[in-house]
Order: C-alpha cells, then structure tokens, then sequence
C-alpha cells in the first residue's frame, strides 16, 4: 500500500510538470499491482492524451469508466479525445453529458466554447466563452482558453488583454513562454517567436508539441523564408499581385517595356520560390 502511494506522488509530480512518459512508467507499476485501479486508468489516459495518442487515451478512458471513475471526469476527456480526433459529434455529446453531470464545471464550457468555434457555430462559441469567465472568471485553465478563443476569432485587442492577464497572474511557466510565442508568430515576428519557444521546449524538452512548433519557427526565421515573410509585411500574396499588375499598367503606359518583362519575371519567380519553399516546409511536417 505505501509503495502504491510513493507511486501516486510521483504521478502527480510527473504531471504537474509535463513529464507524461515518466508519469506512464509509475502508472504502469500501478496497474500491474492493481489492473483495474479506476484512479490509475484515468490518469494513464491523461498522459496519453497529453502526449496525442487519442485513441489509446479513449479506450482506457473508457475503461476507467466501466471501472466507475468519476463520471464527468471521463466525459470530458472523452470529449476532448473526440474532438482531437475532429469526431465533432461525439465531442460535443460527451460534453454535454459531462455538464448534464457538473453544469458549473467552467474548463468543459470553455472546451465546449471551442468546439462550437471550431465547428462554425461563433455565436454559441461567444456565449459559451462568456459562460465559462463568469463561472471561473481567474482559472489558470479559463484565462488559456480565453487565449485561444481570442486568437481563433482573430481578435488582437482581446488577445493582448488576456495575455497580460495570463502573464501576471498564470503559475504556468511553459505554456506562458507558448502564448508568447505564438502571440509573436500572429504578429510574424518569427525571431521573438522563436526565442519564446525554445524557453518553453528547455523547460519540457519532450514535449512533442513544442518540438513541432520549434522546428517551424526555425524555419520561419531562416533566411530562406524571409521573401516569405517580405510578402506577408506588405499584405499577403493578393496585395502583391495587385501591386504587380498596377505597376506593369503604369510601365505599358510610359512604353517601358523591358522594365515590364523584368518585373513579371521577378515576380514569377518569387510565386516559383514561394511554391518550393511550402512544398519544402509540408514536406518537414512542420504545419501546425
């Protein structure tokens, strides 16, 4: 009993600070005490949602369950594994029933919030969200949430106050650094993105997640992505396609038509080198 209970604490230190494999091995020590342990089945699930192995964290989240875990429990990581799974359907389902359960839990109205987001439903999203500050309105998992919510609906204002609110007050120093960064990278400030990243990646080093969003912002700040980034400053490819069709009109009305044969050029061959560069960048699975 006492060496089940050493186990435990090291599962709870090993979570708290996002080492999901090591959490793993101590629960697997667990199980082979106690195979049906409900306590040990759910947090085996945890980890292995955290470490994006939905389908497995859905079957022993289910078991778990058959095994009388906290119901609400279950439905929300259920919830969250079908969503992960873009099951939209079932997601919601298993939120809902979770709320049928614990309709105060403000983490499932925020998740819920998401899905709806997610799923083209902004009105319900922006309600839901609204539901869920007014439930937990200083919640460390709310205020990321909110984040979320704000970037997806682009909006800047918002995100930016709740960022602030969630640097000052969050206790989470690897998802702070993340937010950071991504703040920067909707901003195409790839180096400070970067560089916020990789304080996240040295405080949780086998986060697959981070390692992803690492290797693109590497990428992003290379010199080889910079005429990428020239043409995302003036306004993205439609921008410079207008500007390039302006200029050319402007140079056949002056007659200077050498000028014009070397400026589509030049632009031909950024849309080639931009092509290859996205062909590149998929190629190294760096798309997030």
């Amino acid at each position: 009993m006492e060496a089940k209970e050493r186990l435990y604490s090291q599962v709870s230190h090993y979570i708290e600070i996002n080492r999901y494999e090591k959490a793993k091995e101590s629960l697997y020590e667990i199980l082979a005490i106690e195979p049906n342990s409900p306590r040990a089945l759910f947090l085996l699930a945890v980890c292995l949602y955290n470490i994006d192995k939905y389908e497995e964290s859905f079957k022993v989240c289910e078991e778990a369950l058959r095994n009388n875990y906290s119901r609400e429990e279950c439905y929300f990581l259920l919830g969250i594994n079908y969503e992960a799974l873009e099951k939209y359907p079932q997601s919601e389902r298993n939120f809902l029933e979770a709320l049928r359960i614990n309709p105060q839990w403000a983490q499932v109205v925020a998740a819920y919030s998401l899905l709806m987001l997610r799923t083209g439903n902004h009105k319900k999203a922006e309600e839901l969200m609204k539901e869920a500050a007014r439930l937990d309105p200083n919640g460390n998992e709310i205020m990321d949430y909110k984040l979320r919510y704000y970037y997806y609906v682009n909006n800047k204002e918002m995100h930016s106050e709740a960022l602030r609110k969630y640097i000052r007050d969050s206790s989470d120093e690897i998802k702070k650094f993340l937010h950071l960064s991504i703040n920067d990278l909707q901003k195409k400030n790839y180096k400070s993105a970067k560089e916020n990243c990789k304080q996240a990646f040295l405080l949780d080093p086998t986060n697959e997640y981070i390692l992803l969003l690492l290797k693109k912002l590497d990428f992003q700040s290379s010199k080889w992505y910079m005429p990428i980034v020239l043409i995302e400053k003036v306004g993205g490819p439609a921008v410079l396609w207008v500007a390039m069709i302006v200029t050319l009109l402007i140079l056949r009305t002056l007659k200077l038509y050498s000028l014009m044969i070397v400026v589509a050029g030049i632009y031909i061959l950024l849309c080639l080198y931009s092509y290859v560069i996205s062909f590149i960048y998929n190629r190294k699975n760096l798309k997030i």
